[in-house]
């Protein structure tokens, strides 16, 4: 699952850049290990996910390519099933970039936690 404005955010990031279909084969692959070991994600030896440091319930997918591409998710649970839900696509050049992902991402948890709540 996924924000609804991820999909734009990682097209405008890709569309033009000649990178676009090695950068789909390694979403796809990156999303069917995030299915399959959901939490676990970033233990082990993987360099594709990362736990951020500091932040509660925030975690990356680090796509490394022509383009250093971040997708910051979080994990919910919907009807009793955990679920990963992408929040912020952004292409990392420094650190200001990161902050700014993570605040971006940190607003659209929230936002989605409060939808969470209200069904409940």
């Amino acid at each position: 699952m996924a924000h609804h404005v991820l999909n734009t955010e990682l097209m405008n990031l890709i569309d033009g850049s000649g990178y676009k279909k090695i950068f789909l084969s390694k979403y796809q692959k990156c999303l069917r290990f995030l299915e399959g070991l959901k939490t676990r994600c970033h233990l082990g030896n993987s360099d594709l996910f990362e736990k951020l440091l500091n932040e509660d319930n925030l975690y990356s997918i680090r796509l490394l390519g022509d383009k250093n591409i971040r997708i910051l998710f979080s994990f919910f649970t919907i009807n009793g099933k955990s679920k990963a839900i992408l929040l912020h696509a952004f292409e990392e050049k420094n650190k200001s970039h990161y902050e700014s992902g993570k605040r971006i991402a940190r607003s659209r948890r929230n936002e989605i936690m409060d939808v969470i709540i209200k069904k409940e």
